[in-house]
């Protein structure tokens, strides 16, 4: 490599040097650090002198007393080579060429100065904090150990720095999380982070996965760590919500790279101590706000349920929205107090996502956000990490085992009369038509506004089975649904067909009677959702469905008095599917007494909104809902 082109090297990894350390105190001052502070048991080593001090002196040493100060031991054979090949002193030892028989003494006192590098990673992190502390008004404390009673008088957002190994003062070998806990219990009104400086093994810090097994392990050997724990926490959130504050990085005698290890870990960490914050208060809002919805006297809950039965919904959803409505007035109440520190986790949780945002600014550069996007899409398709979190974000799959009422968004298998193959469609009936309920008076018949409802057309294919190109369209279409996991466990998405089907609503009813969501005609099993139903469906059941279902299962209902008595019973049980296929156009299933149609899930409502949108725009009318005890 010519000179020019080491100067160009040289000057590329000092401006690299320099825009980390600019970036780290950037997140510094946005974090509002005011106080640095390293716990480490090595500083104590570092009081006796320099490295480079260190270093001299053991060189100079001969190689017999080195051996003894650290109980090295020597064998005679190898003290005689020493003695033929004229080594006195460590510093000949390491620098001489030396007989085979000899490397193993030399590893051994070659392990010694490894250990010794413990002084060199400290004296890095004391210049470059010093020097970035004294620029930006920061100070930075340096102890062998904990003094909690000092740390609690300090003001202000402290950076912890901790040695995972202090044994030497007489702490764990591994006091990471005994000192996490302890900064906690100590200092629980600031939002102090604290990032492990270590020799030791960090690689269970890489993954959420590892540090809760890492976490996990502690408790077993700690049990007394739960005392400390809220009451409202349970172990297994103590667990997860724990390793949201665990990050390290190793001790490195390189400034480079400890200023690079220190900035990607203090970005992650702030994130993680945010989510922790912000997790932890959503934890103990919902606990409490289950506390008061039990609170409520039986008087209110009556009124709960006169609202319920006079809307002709059921009594779970307004209970359900009752506890919503008291946590969001709890959410209110813990924002607008004076001096509480929730809004001040929701502006840390902001302040890093801003950041964050501008990290991904540089990172998109000048691509075009919606490829980008589309391609950070298709590597987590890749990674199958929609299989997680974003199914059940998008489909609620446990509606069919509570025999909840058909409402906009619910999707279903369906298979036409005229059709082979199945299909899948989504409900887009305009909420406010779909519930049934009086008309006028309790004594008249329940139904709903329309007896028809409309339904959107969709294909279905499997993700696992799509190329790429496949994918890429499924990424970029607005109108494809996906994940949706149907019968089979796996993933698929729905891409719209733009065909619209209108439908008996009895049919779609039928679905909500059984607990498989399929449209059984067979009254005995329909009767089995009674204890799940609302006084308006066992109404709408008696009054309505059991008598249709009789039409249904009726050749005379189809033809009258068009063909004879015995022509009928003579052909009927080929002629009725045909008759029932073509007036309600879903396939009828004779020999299992059901039409071949089944709810699958229901869609969140703000996509069933969309898919509404998307297909008709006057059908997008939101339906009534009574507000818990107005």
């Amino acid at each position: 490599m010519s000179q020019s082109s080491l100067k160009q090297e040289q000057s590329g990894i000092e401006g690299s040097f320099e825009l980390d350390v600019n970036k780290f105190k950037e997140w510094l001052q946005r974090l509002g650090i005011t106080h640095i502070v390293s716990i480490d048991d090595e500083w104590t080593e570092v009081a006796k002198g320099t490295y480079t001090d260190a270093i001299e002196s053991y060189l100079q040493l001969d190689v017999e007393e080195l051996a003894s100060q650290f109980a090295i031991e020597v064998s005679d054979e190898e003290l005689d080579l020493l003695d033929e090949n004229e080594i006195d002193t460590v510093e000949d030892l390491i620098d001489k060429e030396l007989p085979s028989n000899l490397s193993n003494l030399k590893e051994k006192i070659e392990e010694v100065f490894s250990v010794k590098k413990v002084i060199k990673p400290l004296e890095n992190l004391d210049n470059l904090i010093s020097s970035i502390s004294k620029e930006l008004g920061i100070v930075f404390k340096k102890d062998s150990k904990p003094n909690y009673e000092e740390l609690v008088k300090l003001d202000g957002r402290i950076l912890f720095l901790i040695d995972m190994n202090m044994k030497s003062v007489g702490l764990a070998e591994d006091s990471v999380i005994d000192v996490i806990r302890l900064l906690k219990k100590n200092r629980a009104d600031y939002f102090d982070l604290a990032i492990v400086y270590s020799h030791e093994d960090l690689n269970r810090y890489k993954q959420h996965d590892s540090k809760v097994a890492y976490i996990n392990d502690y408790l077993k050997n700690n049990p007394e760590a739960l005392k400390d724990n809220r009451k409202e926490i349970t172990e297994a959130q103590y667990k997860y919500l724990l390793a949201y504050q665990l990050w390290g990085i190793n001790k490195t005698p390189s400034e480079h790279h400890l200023v690079k290890e220190l900035l990607e870990t203090i970005e992650k960490a702030a994130f993680g101590y945010s989510l922790h914050d912000f997790l932890e208060s959503k934890v103990l809002f919902t606990q409490r706000a289950a506390t008061e919805l039990i609170n409520l006297t039986e008087e209110k809950f009556n009124v709960l349920l006169q609202d319920s039965f006079i809307e002709g919904e059921r009594f779970l959803d307004i209970l359900n929205r009752t506890h919503e409505s008291i946590y969001r007035g709890i959410e209110f109440e813990q924002i607008v107090e004076e001096g509480h520190k929730y809004k001040e986790i929701m502006k840390n949780v902001m302040s890093v996502a801003s950041a964050k945002d501008e990290m991904l600014v540089n990172k998109i550069g000048d691509q075009n956000v919606m490829k980008f996007n589309r391609k950070e899409t298709f590597g987590r398709i890749e990674e199958g990490i929609h299989s997680t979190v974003a199914k059940f974000n998008l489909v609620e799959y446990g509606i069919n085992e509570l025999y909840e009422n058909i409402t906009t968004g619910d999707i279903f298998k369906i298979k036409l009369h005229d059709v082979a193959e199945e299909q899948y469609a989504i409900l887009i009936s305009a909420s406010c038509d779909l519930p049934i309920r009086f008309s006028n008076k309790i004594t008249d018949k329940i139904e709903r506004k329309k007896e028809s409802v409309v339904l959107s057309f969709y294909n279905s294919k499997r993700i696992e089975e799509m190329d790429d190109n496949e994918k890429k369209g499924m990424i970029a279409s607005d109108s494809s649904i996906w994940p949706i996991i149907l019968e089979d466990g796996k993933p698929y998405v729905l891409n719209a067909t733009n065909k619209i089907f209108t439908l008996n609503g009895k049919i779609l009813d039928l679905c909500t009677f059984t607990s498989t969501g399929e449209a059984i005609l067979e009254k005995q099993i329909l009767n089995m959702a009674i204890p799940f139903k609302s006084y308006h469906s066992l109404k709408y059941l008696t009054e309505t469905i059991h008598p249709w279902i009789d039409e249904v299962k009726t050749l005379e209902s189809y033809l009258g008095n068009a063909i004879k008595k015995e022509t009928i019973e003579d052909g009927g049980n080929d002629l009725l599917p045909i008759l029932a296929g073509l007036k309600y156009s879903i396939k009828l299933n004779f020999e299992d007494s059901k039409f071949e149609i089944k709810r699958i899930g229901r869609l969140e409502k703000s996509v069933a909104l969309n898919v509404v949108q998307n297909n008709i725009t006057n059908l997008s009318r939101i339906g009534l809902e009574k507000t818990p005890l107005r």
